[in-house]
């Protein structure tokens, strides 16, 4: 019989850790799509990543950020927000 070893306090907690920075970072990341929307500012991968001061490449492994920022790109300029339910733009996470 083969055990393996579950993971250690020491493991667990540091995961825990990485999933709370990942989730501040996706906060950072709405934020920045919702303020750059929100002035008419470029609305790009490369603008929403150092304004929220991430890697691009945490863009592309959160597909639903890629499509956010596709959906509010196909947007024309000075419409209406996304949500029509009190006046900012619906950027879900």
């Amino acid at each position: 019989m083969i055990t393996v070893p579950g993971p250690t306090p020491g493991r667990t907690s540091a995961m825990a850790q990485g999933r709370r920075a990942d989730s501040a970072r996706r906060q950072r990341v709405l934020k920045a799509l919702n303020d750059a929307a929100t002035a008419g500012e470029e609305l790009s991968v490369s603008a929403i990543a150092r304004k929220a001061g991430v890697d691009r490449t945490f863009f592309y492994r959160h597909r639903d950020l890629v499509e956010q920022l596709h959906s509010l790109e196909a947007q024309p300029p000075n419409t209406e927000p996304i949500s029509s339910c009190g006046g900012g733009l619906l950027v879900t996470a």
